[in-house]
């Protein structure tokens, strides 16, 4: 019987019992993709992250929600960089091979960055009336600039007006679809800046509505999503906060530094360690 040694991190975390939750498995070579989705299934996790050998970075990554493989996605990047940085005795950077690239990603104090995939952006043809009823929110809630920004996961970024909209937001699972329909699976980022700025992201199917807590590629999304409509003063730092809904808090902090490069960044702690018999 195999035997799969993990660790369970709490990455965005303020705290041990904060953030968004992940688990790191490691030993995982020649397991085929099914077993791998059914031990994703068995943590039921937001995600979780497989530890492979890599011939081009320090590492590979596969990430899976309990549903889906994913070919990046932020927490589990930070996640796994902290669990193989400390198994290869790493103390700055490590490089990691995922389904959007290799990425590398750096200890800055007690916080893992990453510095974001150059984005792809477009508008979005649904207006403020589309948004706020696929929301369950009003038209004036809607700020000006939704746009679909994809860093390694392409999301319908929302602008709202308030924090409040940002917390009322209730999205309709089939709106949500035709509204943000595009590459992947569709996904929404709603977010109203202040300090500090607070943002949630949702996906969806046509029959359920997901939202996660604590959400990197979002992050990475929300700067791509700056520099495209308005460029604020270089160099620029925001610090995000997730978790409201469930009062578990996430931060996050997005950088953009003088050469318009987006980074994400958190701190990793980690609560747990394993062993699972497959």
């Amino acid at each position: 019987m195999p035997t799969l040694s993990f660790k369970l991190v709490n990455v965005f975390a303020e705290s041990s019992l904060g953030g968004n939750a992940l688990a790191v498995v490691e030993g995982a070579e020649g397991l085929d993709d099914a077993t791998l989705q059914a031990v994703a299934f068995q943590f039921n996790l937001p995600e979780t992250a497989f530890l492979l050998p890599s011939s081009v970075a320090d590492v590979r990554i596969r990430i899976f929600t309990s549903r889906f493989e994913l070919p990046f996605a932020g927490h589990p990047t930070l996640g796994s960089a902290a669990v193989a940085a400390a198994n290869l005795k790493r103390t700055s950077s490590i490089t990691l091979e995922t389904g959007s690239g290799i990425i590398t990603v750096h200890l800055d104090g007690d916080e893992w960055k990453f510095a974001a995939p150059r984005a792809n952006t477009r508008r979005s043809d649904a207006s403020p009336h589309d948004l706020a009823m696929m929301l369950g929110l009003e038209p004036e809630d809607i700020a000006e600039g939704s746009r679909f920004v994809d860093t390694g996961l392409e999301q319908l970024m929302i602008p709202l007006t308030s924090k409040q909209a940002v917390l009322a937001a209730s999205p309709h699972p089939v709106l949500l679809a035709d509204c943000a329909h595009g590459k992947g699976r569709p996904q929404i980022t709603v977010f109203h800046f202040a300090e500090p700025t607070t943002l949630r992201y949702f996906s969806a199917d046509r029959y359920t509505l997901h939202e996660d807590h604590g959400t990197g590629s979002a992050c990475a999304n929300l700067g791509s999503w700056l520099l495209a409509n308005h460029t604020p003063p270089l160099p620029y730092s925001l610090r995000i906060e997730q978790g409201h809904t469930v009062n578990r808090l996430s931060v996050l902090k997005l950088d953009i530094d003088q050469n318009c490069q987006v980074f994400v960044g958190g701190r990793v702690i980690q609560v747990g360690t394993g062993e699972l018999r497959i």
